[in-house]
């Protein structure tokens, strides 16, 4: 996104107000900016704006968050693509990663609140005794004599 367009001395966006609002052009170069992949940060300099009012910003306008979710879902299917090229080409990792993340395989246990369908055991053990002697008494194995 680029400033130099705007005139000496005009801050974009403010001047309606306290809060920062948008004008229709700022907002079209922002999407711009966003379709090429311009970070939030980068976006907030050239706006210049804090980070925090950016966020807001985006949060607000439905026009910027579509445009957030459009880039998003498009980065998200290529990357999916490369990952999965990258299994079938053989590299373990992607592959353990793509079966991880898209078919719920696991290392360790199911997910938590997931059914599992493995078989439980339960061991239940005595409670604590009243004394030492009755704990020893209790755990004694008579051993036949050889």
């Amino acid at each position: 996104m680029s400033l130099d367009k705007i005139p000496a001395g005009k801050v974009p966006g403010w001047g309606r107000g306290n809060k920062f609002a948008l004008t229709d052009e700022e907002r079209a170069k922002v999407i711009r900016a966003i379709r090429r992949g311009a970070s939030g940060i980068s976006i907030a300099r050239a706006l210049r704006v804090n980070y925090r009012t950016w966020m807001r910003v985006k949060a607000e306008d439905d026009e910027i968050a579509s445009a957030l979710s459009e880039v998003l879902a498009m980065e998200e299917i290529e990357l999916r693509n490369v990952l999965i090229e990258k299994a079938k080409d053989g590299d373990l990792t992607a592959l353990m990663f793509a079966l991880k993340t898209r078919h719920g395989y696991r290392d360790h246990g199911a997910v938590h609140g997931a059914d599992d369908n493995r078989v439980a055991i339960q061991i239940n053990l005595p409670g604590p005794t009243a004394s030492l002697e009755e704990y020893q008494r209790m755990i004694a194995v008579d051993v036949p004599d050889a």
